[in-house]
């Protein structure tokens, strides 16, 4: 059971490496730590496609908001391979991309 536990909102900047860096820094090669990778997305519009004409022309927006995702959660991965070059375990790190919900 981990005792430091860490969560790293992930945004995909340049500035999110640095947080991962710290985290490197102050808790690699410790068994006790765990981090969680944190990404809320937009989710994308649930829009019947069939219903008219005039909206299958949405149909690129979407596959390119799919498209995103896809990479977004990639990216995520790399964050977590990144982590685990530096001295962390696969188990010790925890991916958690949600969709984001309304209050």
């Amino acid at each position: 059971m981990a005792t430091v536990k860490v969560l790293v909102p992930y945004n995909f900047s340049v500035h999110d490496f640095k947080a991962f860096d710290f985290i490197v820094n102050m808790l690699a090669g410790r068994r006790d730590a765990a981090v969680s990778i944190f990404n809320a997305y937009p989710p994308a519009p649930l829009i019947d496609l069939t219903s008219n004409p005039e909206l299958s022309k949405m149909k690129g927006g979407l596959l390119l908001l799919s498209e995103e995702l896809k990479r977004k959660r990639e990216g995520l991965e790399i964050a977590k391979q990144y982590l685990t070059t530096r001295g962390f375990s696969a188990d010790q790190i925890d991916i958690v991309f949600k969709k984001r919900e309304k209050p």
